[in-house]
């Protein structure tokens, strides 16, 4: 894992990615699964994805963080001399412009290499176009710990924008980009969001939010700014 300020302990991200996992309809489905992050930052939740044997998609418009999470992926996979190909391009977004994007396919040998490789997929774009990022039912999680806005703020076309529009504005894409079944996991920080505010979005959004135990309540203390929670809901 990348170390770096202000990262996401790895150990909660598998927390999510399990708990996530257990809510969906793929709690026991064999092989890889593939996980979204809409705001993936420099990788945390991709690497963790990795680690559990699943694909990954990220998405983030800070083109600087994509950078440094590939560049460390490259020199590990180098380091561990692990089997892989990296491939680029370009989206054509409807509204005009593109999202640049690179990919890697990843193995721990050849044979592994030409007949089921993992994928990570890095993406240079605003969540809140993901229906135009991500191919629609391609996920089957989607993990996010959003901004804290405590150092970091949203911000939407140039502005600052509020939490519980940015969460408004992301879950429609992730609802688009996951299978029926699959699952949707929010971290947030109680101190600038409230819980029953991402709960009502994403039953907006047409989630079912898992509100019964042990779901119903991740809270806890990380810095004097900061007591987070977590929102896990399905996609029925």
């Amino acid at each position: 894992m990348l170390k770096y300020k202000g990262k996401t302990n790895a150990d909660f991200t598998y927390l999510m990615l399990h708990c996530a996992r257990s809510a969906s309809a793929f709690a026991r489905e064999p092989g890889s699964l593939s996980v979204l992050d809409p705001m993936c930052g420099k990788g945390t939740t991709l690497m963790c994805a990795l680690c559990e044997n699943y694909n990954a998609i990220g998405v983030d418009m800070d083109a600087k963080a994509l950078r440094e999470a590939e560049d460390y992926l490259a020199r590990s996979l180098k380091l561990h001399r692990v089997k892989h190909r990296r491939t680029s391009g370009a989206l054509t977004l409807p509204w005009g412009g593109s999202a640049r994007w690179s990919e890697y396919a990843l193995a721990p040998d050849a044979q592994t290499m030409r007949a089921s490789p993992l994928s990570l997929r890095l993406i240079h774009g605003d969540a809140g176009g993901l229906a135009a990022l991500v191919r629609p039912q391609s996920c089957h999680l989607a993990i996010c710990d959003l901004p804290y806005g405590v150092q970091h703020a949203p911000r939407e076309g140039g502005t600052v924008s509020s939490l519980s529009r940015l969460v408004e504005r992301v879950l429609p894409g992730c609802v688009h980009a996951l299978k029926k079944g699959g699952a949707v996991a929010f971290a947030f920080n109680l101190n600038t969001l409230r819980r029953s505010e991402v709960s009502a979005q994403m039953e907006r959004a047409g989630l079912e939010v898992m509100s019964h135990p042990p779901y119903d309540d991740f809270s806890h203390w990380v810095e004097q700014a900061v007591d987070r929670d977590v929102v896990i809901a399905r996609k029925v």
